[in-house]
């Protein structure tokens, strides 16, 4: 990132997997922010032993009209490519988006020595990478019993706000439901409330995170079935 001129960002996502450990090439990915870029760092594993991969390069394969790809970072080394992206919309500040991107490298021929014996240039295309709101949120771990102070608290300050949505979810039992629900939301679980009676028709569940790295954000769920809409979250 020193070679963006940035000295730090102000929040990097948890790293992801954009092919499978057992793909002729494994891809992870981190995305940073800093102001308006979006700075995607790219972690590239060659899988074939035949081969060595050189100046690794991340191009966008659809271009978006509203995205500018501001500079490209080629992999030197032990680094990894880079591509950093900025929003042509001026309001635009928590960017959710999918991109499609491709690596364009130089594949070089090594015998059972590692001796090279030749190169050429290919490309490979990655899986979509979306960036979405889970990504924004990080886990936030609460001593036992705090939940509710915490909550009582965040009620308390003019600068939060308490927001009620109901959604329906496709979920046949609660166990399911519970174990999804967590998983979307990417939280970190409070008070016990992973455990689920399944003879029950309700539960209440709670979490508790941080937005952006910096803003407080606790989730009360409620999880119900019933015979018209089926799984329901409250």
């Amino acid at each position: 990132l020193t070679q963006l001129g940035i000295d730090s960002t102000e929040y990097s996502t948890s790293i992801k997997d954009i092919t499978s450990a057992t793909d002729e090439y494994f891809v992870q990915t981190t995305v940073h922010f800093s102001g308006k870029k979006i700075i995607l760092q790219f972690k590239v594993q060659n899988n074939i032993e035949e081969h060595k991969l050189r100046d690794i390069k991340v191009n966008l394969e659809s271009p978006k009209a509203q995205y500018h790809v501001v500079k490209q970072i080629e992999s030197n080394g032990d680094s990894h490519p880079v591509i950093v992206l900025t929003s042509k919309d001026p309001e635009r500040v928590f960017v959710t988006e999918t991109f499609k991107f491709k690596l364009n490298f130089t594949v070089v021929e090594v015998d059972e020595e590692g001796n090279e014996e030749g190169d050429y240039e290919d490309e490979y295309s990655l899986d979509k990478v979306t960036i979405s709101v889970k990504d924004y949120v990080g886990t936030q771990v609460l001593p036992s019993g705090q939940w509710t102070n915490a909550w009582d608290s965040i009620k308390q300050s003019e600068q939060c706000q308490e927001k009620l949505e109901t959604f329906q979810i496709k979920f046949s039992n609660m166990k399911e439901a519970v174990t999804g629900v967590i998983d979307f939301f990417g939280m970190s679980v409070c008070e016990g409330s992973d455990k689920v009676d399944e003879a029950s028709k309700v539960h209440n569940l709670f979490l508790a995170g941080t937005f952006y790295g910096m803003f407080p954000v606790l989730i009360r769920g409620q999880i119900g079935f019933n015979s018209q809409y089926g799984c329901v979250l409250r």
